[in-house]
């Protein structure tokens, strides 16, 4: 009897077990069966969202082509304006760059020539004031009193031709005179 309660047991446990079994395999089978499911509509969904795409794709081209032309001429004609818009700006500031370039060109032209100015006004008479005062310390005579006596040495040279010139005039006359009486 022992052994046949443990049979009973044995049958039983076994029972249970194939009933769990069973249970856990149809749950399985229903999980499996709701992924399959689940799959398919994602794979129907991806190959609708594909097909989304590529009617999409051909929708763009045939707008393309149909509307290509116009799009071409819009984007021309505002490339046109652009590239003109850009000529003018460019103009206008190569204006101003060669106004500024000739302003500062004038300002320092006028600078130059005030500072030139200036130096030349000033810089020769100290110059030339050094130079005197160099001059008179070792004795030298200055360009003025040189052509002074220059001037002097002419007149004397003049005199004293003149002189000659007449003193070659007279002594001739009286040398006749000194001839005779003798």
């Amino acid at each position: 009897m022992a052994t046949q309660k443990t049979t009973q047991k044995a049958q039983e446990t076994m029972d249970a077990f194939t009933d769990k079994s069973k249970a856990f395999t149809d749950d399985l089978k229903g999980e499996f069966e709701d992924v399959t499911q689940k799959a398919e509509k994602v794979q129907k969904s991806l190959a609708e969202s594909a097909r989304d795409i590529w009617l999409a794709g051909l929708g763009l081209f045939s707008t393309l082509e149909e509307e290509g032309e116009k799009l071409f001429d819009n984007f021309l004609e505002k490339g046109k304006d652009l590239e003109e818009k850009g000529e003018s700006f460019e103009k206008r500031a190569k204006e101003k760059v060669d106004s500024f370039q000739t302003y500062f060109t004038e300002r320092t032209d006028k600078v130059t020539d005030e500072f030139k100015k200036k130096l030349n006004d000033s810089f020769p008479t100290v110059i030339e004031e050094k130079f005197q005062s160099a001059l008179e310390t070792f004795g030298v005579s200055s360009r003025s009193e040189v052509l002074e006596l220059n001037n002097k040495v002419d007149k004397l040279t003049k005199a004293v031709a003149d002189l000659a010139g007449k003193l070659d005039k007279k002594p001739k006359a009286t040398t006749r005179k000194t001839n005779g009486n003798a």
